[in-house]
C-alpha cells in the first residue's frame, strides 16, 4: 500500500439548512372574515330576494349567482379555490335544481294540502 502523504479527513457533515420555521399562525380575524364574505352575499342575496317577493327560484339563483361570484373572485385573486365558497355555491345550486326538478321550492317533504 502506497501512502501519498496526505492526512486522512474525516468525512464532513453536509451544512444543514435552517429548519423552515411554522408557517404564519391562522389569524382568527382573517378567518372569521373570509367565512363572512363566504357566507354573507349569498344568504343575503337569496334572503334579500325572498324579502323582495321574488319566487324560491329567482331567490335560490340570486344565492348560487352569489357564491359563483364569490368562488370566482377568490380564485382570481388568490389562484386558488376556496372550498367553502364553493360547497356553498353547490349547496344553492343543489338547491335549485331539486327546486326545478320537484317542482315544490323550499322543503320538498313538507308539503301542506
Amino acid at each position: 500500500m502506497e501512502t501519498t502523504g496526505e492526512l486522512p479527513t474525516a468525512p464532513t457533515a453536509p451544512t444543514a439548512e435552517p429548519a423552515p420555521g411554522p408557517k404564519e399562525p391562522v389569524r382568527l380575524h382573517g378567518m372569521v372574515s373570509s367565512l363572512a364574505w363566504d357566507v354573507g352575499p349569498s344568504v343575503a342575496a337569496y334572503y334579500g330576494a325572498r324579502a323582495l317577493g321574488c319566487s324560491d327560484y329567482v331567490s335560490l339563483l340570486a344565492g348560487t349567482v352569489a357564491s359563483a361570484l364569490r368562488l370566482i373572485w377568490v380564485a382570481v385573486r388568490d389562484r386558488r379555490v376556496d372550498a367553502f365558497a364553493m360547497f356553498l355555491m353547490v349547496l344553492f345550486g343543489v338547491g335549485l335544481a331539486l327546486t326545478f326538478f320537484t317542482g315544490m321550492p323550499g322543503s320538498c317533504w313538507s308539503r301542506t294540502r
